[in-house]
């Protein structure tokens, strides 16, 4: 007896990009290249930018749409949510 096709019963896997920075590009160029990219990658996967540091977050703020902001020991809930959210 044949085994079932179970293709497409499984739910897609979610593909998510997390770009850990300190702030703004260091290179010239860079910024506008970063800014260019971003949005392709999100035709495939969200982006979700990673900040450990409120100082520099305002220049990652104009990079990414999805922002995590967060002392180290906040990360774990505060990831998750955003994780979530996607879902």
């Amino acid at each position: 007896m044949p085994l079932p096709d179970t293709r497409g019963s499984r739910p897609k896997r979610l593909k998510v990009l997390i770009v850990v920075h300190d702030g703004e590009p260091v290179y010239p160029n860079d910024r506008e290249r970063v800014a260019k990219l971003i949005p392709e990658i999100e035709r495939e996967a969200p982006v979700i930018g990673l900040c450990l540091d409120e100082d520099v977050a305002r220049a990652m703020r104009n990079l990414f749409t999805r922002l995590v902001v967060a002392e180290p020991e906040q990360l774990p809930e505060r990831l998750a949510s955003l994780l979530e959210a996607l879902y």
